[in-house]
């Protein structure tokens, strides 16, 4: 693993969040917390938002999937070692693990974490201030069901027991200063059952990250300092996401949140909970466009609004406000519209990727 560009990631996010905080309204982070809220979505710019941490999430899916991966041993460190703390592999023989998709036991394998520490430099200085501290279980198996291949992984084992990181960074070049500490949890669970004989593909989807950051920056003369919570979650227990495919084309239902505290002035981030529903299938796109689908609807509704987001073969995505009129933006622009909203949520996402 690649300790400099995860931690420098970290590093890339927390400042852009700083840049746009306010220093007087900082909030000491007690854990993001369940996402409450709802968003109006009768208003652009919060459909824009919300829209955008849609697609970012639904890009997001594909990088889920590759890091717990269909091989259930996966290596968490190029060598294996932790500067302190234990990284050590296990597996375990019928184990039941509740998949909705059958009653079958699972062989399953995979890492346990406890409290491996990275030590890193990023400055080149004569000490090494900055690390990374690992902590946490991951798990994956697999098995045949009549004509089903079913799937399962997890990340962590709970949204009360994750797999948690914590970074702390201590550096210093051209006269920039970063001091970050940045705590957070993931878990992550996937259930999947494959079947080629009817083309079906369903898969359901547990992904939460929460946790806490704290920023002090120096650049050009000038200080920023920030700190606060955030969680980012896209299914849970009750109700996971659920991704299904057949013959008619994909659909995608179920409820997402975000929140981040303090809020990013003029963000169009809402600290809210939504709901997506598929109303018109979804049909996948060439390989070689942007946008993942080239035709379909999507539904988003939250508290008493909704909104509909509509793919389009052109790579463009017609996005209509609860009463009001519609606009076509370029999906690329859509990604770029969640802003700091979903920040957070996929630079975890590619450090997981990158276990």
């Amino acid at each position: 693993m690649n300790k400099w560009m995860n931690i420098t990631a970290a590093v890339l996010v927390a400042m852009s969040l700083a840049a746009c905080s306010d220093d007087d309204d900082d909030a000491g982070g007690a854990g993001g917390g369940p996402v409450t809220g709802s968003a109006d979505l009768s208003d652009p710019a919060t459909v824009r938002a919300q829209a955008g941490s849609l697609a970012q999430l639904i890009s997001g899916i594909d990088s889920i999937g590759t890091a717990v991966g269909v091989d259930a041993q996966r290596k968490t460190l190029e060598n294996g070692e932790c500067d302190s703390g234990s990284m050590s592999e296990f597996s375990e023989s019928g184990k039941a693990v509740g998949s909705p998709f059958t009653a079958a036991t699972f062989d399953v394998a995979g890492e346990i974490a406890d409290n491996c520490r990275l030590n890193a430099n990023i400055d080149g200085g004569e000490t090494a201030n900055d690390y990374l501290v690992i902590d946490g279980r991951t798990e994956a198996g697999q098995v045949t069901d009549g004509d089903a291949e079913v799937f399962y992984a997890s990340v962590g084992e709970s949204t009360s027991a994750p797999y948690s990181f914590a970074y702390h960074v201590d550096t210093e070049q051209q006269g920039n200063v970063v001091v970050l500490d940045i705590d957070y949890g993931f878990f992550v669970r996937v259930d999947e059952s494959s079947n080629e004989t009817v083309g079906e593909f369903d898969e359901r989807l547990q992904f939460n990250i929460d946790g806490d950051y704290s920023v002090d920056t120096t650049a050009n003369g000038q200080n920023v300092t920030a700190t606060g919570s955030f969680n980012s979650f896209l299914g849970h227990a009750d109700a996971p996401f659920r991704l299904f495919t057949d013959a008619s084309g994909s659909y995608i239902d179920g409820p997402f949140g975000f929140s981040i505290t303090p809020q990013v002035p003029d963000s169009g981030c809402a600290n809210a909970q939504s709901e997506i529903a598929t109303t018109d299938a979804l049909v996948e796109s060439a390989g070689s466009s942007v946008s993942p689908f080239a035709s379909g609807t999507i539904e988003i509704s939250s508290g008493g609004s909704a909104a509909t987001v509509t793919f389009n073969s052109d790579d463009t995505v017609t996005l209509t406000p609860d009463g009001g009129s519609s606009e076509t933006v370029n999906y690329t622009d859509l990604l770029a519209s969640a802003g700091a909203c979903s920040g957070f949520a996929f630079a975890g996402i590619a450090f997981l990727g990158s276990l």
